[in-house]
């Protein structure tokens, strides 16, 4: 839904809850019009935990991918990319409205999105040059208003940069030429759909933070009991610090547990929980996440 241009004042956070990002490359693999093309997904997810990097607070981030291939005679095949793995560090910097990103082998972070922009203000791109802002306007989804600056650059548009999602050509392509066929599918956070707003049901195959089959019991931690229909307690071979909270079968938080705490047991109870499979997900102070599942009985 379209309206006037947010107030100055007004800034919608970027890094939020639990949010997800669903990012298509649609790929010719030669200058041939009928194809092939290689077809990557990659889907990106945030946890709801903290992590600490030069006295600076990231949230991290997680990444996996899938791979689809066709040929101009039929042919194809799909391959899974595998479970999520680290892929590196976001920071917000609220006041000033910038996006930062620290990749894990990285001494220091760089800008990512500048939300301070104005009409006419212009950066520059290292494969297109200089672009500059030629339209602002917003639009609202789920009550929520986001601001949404639209890139013009020599040729053509590349694209669109909204208020606390991001980018329409791809969380890390903020400029990007409309032939490369690189979209923003969907964007979600705290389990509801921002983008598109048209439409709810595009995030819903979304993969799981890790599927049940992917998910091998670490030999770092234990659950006992488990199924648990009360209290459980999490034992660590080693102590650490580390976070860690509950999550769903759809990566959402349901329970949170404990922040950047010193520890090698820490028992808690799932009684108010409804009976299922459930994720208990441990970050440590490197961002490294382990994720083990919990039955409630």
């Amino acid at each position: 839904m379209l309206c006037s241009v947010l107030s100055a004042q007004h800034y919608t956070p970027f890094l939020l809850n639990n949010s997800k990002w669903v990012v298509q490359v649609d790929s010719p693999c030669c200058q041939n019009a009928c194809g092939p093309y290689n077809i990557v997904t990659y889907y990106y997810y945030q946890p709801t935990t903290d992590t600490q990097i030069n006295n600076l607070t990231y949230k991290t981030l997680l990444r996996r991918y899938d791979n689809f291939y066709f040929g101009c005679t039929g042919g194809s095949y799909s391959v899974a990319g595998g479970p999520y793995s680290l892929y590196g560090y976001l920071r917000e910097d609220t006041l000033a409205k910038k996006i930062y990103f620290l990749y894990p082998t990285s001494a220091s972070d760089s800008l990512l999105y500048n939300f301070n922009l104005g009409l006419n203000d212009t950066v520059n791109d290292y494969r297109y040059g200089k672009m500059f802002v030629d339209l602002i306007d917003s639009f609202t989804s789920n009550g929520i208003g986001h601001r949404r600056l639209r890139f013009h650059g020599p040729d053509f548009n590349y694209g669109l940069w909204i208020e606390g999602l991001g980018s329409t050509v791809g969380l890390f392509n903020p400029f990007n030429q409309p032939l490369n066929r690189i979209n923003l599918n969907c964007f979600s956070t705290s389990g509801q759909t921002i983008y598109p707003a048209y439409n709810d049901s595009v995030c819903q195959d979304f993969p799981l933070l890790l599927s049940v089959n992917e998910i091998e019991e670490s030999s770092q931690l234990s659950l006992h009991p488990n199924p648990v229909s009360s209290i459980c307690t999490l034992q660590l071979n080693t102590p650490s610090i580390c976070s860690g909270l509950i999550t769903d079968v759809t990566g959402r938080e349901v329970m949170p547990l404990f922040n950047k705490q010193l520890l090698s047991t820490f028992s808690f109870d799932v009684s108010v929980l409804p009976g299922g499979l459930y994720f208990l997900e441990l970050v440590d102070s490197k961002g490294q996440v382990t994720v083990s599942k919990l039955v409630k009985e």
